[in-house]
């Protein structure tokens, strides 16, 4: 196994110190809304869990839930807020699991494309893939978001086109400083 990137791990950290980021994060509202269609019970992977804001709503809705991220700042804050969490400090581009683990996988504002087919063998039939990030067209002031980071139109359709999808949202974001950006939301379940 390689070693996580340092700089990586190190700029994660730097951010989820910053002042805008002391309060405890808060679930997403694709979340919110349908984590009732998850297996009861169920065994869910957060990838790149953040501050475990979508991790320990899950554990307090009764869920068993492994969060993985490359930030270890990020995961000790996750932990202190939801001790039942089970929390692993990682490349998400290193982890092995065995096949028909997960009963849900939560990939929130997350875009590593090598990991997309981890994320078919590790989820049970029957399972559901969570997935909300930028989409192609995205665009702010002053920043600019990598084009390898924002989903291509219809790649999540195109990537798992045997799955069922039970939800798909497309929301467009402005406001007064001009960033834009195009949200892309689905909930795919595994045939």
């Amino acid at each position: 196994m390689k070693k996580i990137p340092i700089s990586d791990a190190l700029r994660w950290n730097a951010r989820y110190r910053e002042p805008a980021n002391s309060k405890p994060a808060v679930p997403r509202e694709l979340l919110v809304k349908f984590h009732q269609y998850i297996s009861p019970a169920g065994f869910v992977l957060d990838i790149a869990m953040g501050l475990g804001g979508n991790a320990c709503f899950l554990v307090k809705n009764g869920f068993q839930v492994l969060g993985v991220d490359i930030s270890t700042v990020a995961v000790i804050r996750a932990k202190n807020e939801c001790k039942e969490l089970l929390a692993l400090i990682a490349d998400s581009n290193e982890l092995i699991f065995p096949t028909n683990t997960f009963d849900a996988i939560i990939n929130f504002y997350y875009l590593d494309r090598s990991i997309l087919d981890l994320y078919k063998t590790i989820l049970k039939p029957g399972g559901l893939l969570f997935f909300e990030t930028p989409g192609i067209g995205t665009r702010e002031i002053g920043t600019t978001i990598e084009k390898k980071y924002l989903l291509q139109k219809n790649e999540l359709i195109i990537t798992f086109a045997n799955w069922d999808i039970l939800y798909r949202d497309k929301v467009i974001i402005k406001n007064s400083t001009k960033r834009y950006k195009i949200i892309e939301k689905m909930i795919l379940r595994k045939v």
